[in-house]
């Protein structure tokens, strides 16, 4: 009974193979049947793509279609014994070459291909940079432009487009055409400061203008001076440090803000800085004098870039006399009044030093500073009944040591 179907089952599985090769046969003799009826091998960009192929049969088939884009699968369309294949809009809106593939049943019947050219209508897409450059020296910048359709294809080499540029009372315009899809030109960097104005038509269409900025170059040496009310040192007016008018090799004003550095270094060899920053190529800075007699070299720098030369500011020593009032108990020192250089009282803030001997060698200094011309030391507990004396010091004038207290006082 078991050996009874097993031989049904064998000849039903061989009757079912007998029947898929003849049917596979019929579906071989109608795919012979499919042929191209458009041969067309261009399309513009944005216009209906079809392809047709006389079919008068039924069988279902498919149009496979690669390109850059990937690739994707048409069904067709059967009426009066053809077969139409739409190619999808988005497509058949963007230019390139597209390989296609006739699928039918299981089969691949057919293979062709075709080209989508730009279409019709000007696009502009201009890229200019940098937008900033400094005068001259082999400098330059560069517009780049990119006509395209209105779906943004690339128009084919050799589209003929016009780059024009201004600068002061020069216009210009040069015919670039495209090659590799693109337009460029280097704009080379004048030697004066200013700004350079592009724009690029192609095909009547015109681009909004661009601008590209041309500062002055790298400053070159440059000279400073200064100026005071009087040369005392008061340590309360200021010289005012300045440079003449900063330039670049080719004459251009520096940009405004660029900073100079100033350096001065005093007869003890201490440097002391200010800083300044230019406006319309001149930059002033500020250094106090000093509260005694001192002379000044100063220089400026733009950092990496240019120096100045060297200028010597003498301060004059203030000659004052120093009053000062001990206190009974001997703990409080009062010095003033303080006068300057016409003996007027010395501005607030004048430093007054008192220097604290004992047994004839320094051990403290004390600063107060002035108001109204007064300063006043307040001594702490330690300094009673040893051996101590004090100097105190005013616009570089010094006291004679002056004894404050001794072994045998109280």
């Amino acid at each position: 009974m078991i050996k009874k179907k097993v031989y049904i089952t064998f000849l039903i599985a061989g009757l079912c193979a007998l029947l898929l090769s003849f049917i596979t046969k019929e579906e071989e003799k109608k795919d012979i049947s499919f042929s191209l009826l458009n041969t067309q091998k261009e399309y513009t960009a944005g216009s209906p793509v079809s392809i047709v192929f006389k079919s008068p049969t039924d069988i279902p088939a498919s149009l496979l279609l690669q390109s850059y884009r990937g690739s994707i699968l048409v069904k067709g369309v059967y009426a009066n014994k053809t077969i139409s294949f739409n190619i999808p809009e988005f497509y058949a809106q963007k230019a390139g070459y597209i390989s296609w593939v006739l699928i039918a049943g299981t089969k691949s019947v057919h293979k062709g291909s075709f080209t989508i050219i730009p279409g019709a209508g000007t696009r502009l897409e201009n890229y200019l940079g940098p937008r900033s450059m400094p005068t001259g020296n082999g400098h330059y910048t560069m517009m780049v432009s990119i006509p395209t359709d209105r779906y943004d294809n690339p128009k084919p080499d050799n589209t003929p487009t016009v780059i024009k540029t201004q600068f002061l009372e020069t216009v210009s315009e040069q015919n670039i055409p495209t090659k590799n899809f693109i337009s460029w030109k280097r704009i080379n960097s004048p030697e004066k400061a200013g700004k350079i104005l592009t724009s690029v038509s192609c095909q009547g269409v015109e681009t909004k203008e661009t601008e590209t900025d041309v500062y002055a170059g790298i400053p070159t040496n440059f000279k400073i001076d200064y100026t005071r009310n009087h040369n005392f040192a008061d340590g309360n007016q200021a010289t005012i440090l300045s440079t003449s008018v900063i330039k670049d090799e080719f004459g251009n004003i520096a940009g405004d803000g660029t900073m100079v550095t100033f350096l001065a270094t005093t007869a003890k060899g201490v440097i002391l800085k200010t800083y300044g920053n230019t406006v319309r190529g001149v930059a002033t800075a500020h250094i106090l004098s000093p509260e005694h007699g001192d002379t000044y070299h100063v220089t400026a720098y733009i950092n990496g870039m240019a120096e100045s030369n060297t200028v010597t500011i003498k301060y004059e020593q203030i000659k004052t006399r120093i009053d000062y009032f001990i206190s009974d108990d001997k703990r409080t020192i009062t010095v003033g009044p303080v006068k300057s250089f016409m003996n007027q009282i010395a501005p607030d803030g004048t430093t007054v030093t008192l220097l604290v001997y004992k047994n004839n060698e320094p051990i403290k200094e004390i600063r107060e500073y002035t108001k109204l011309g007064m300063a006043e030391f307040k001594l702490p507990e330690y300094y009673k009944k040893k051996y101590y004396s004090f100097t105190i010091n005013v616009f570089g004038n010094t006291t004679g040591l002056k004894t404050l207290y001794n072994n045998a006082g109280k």
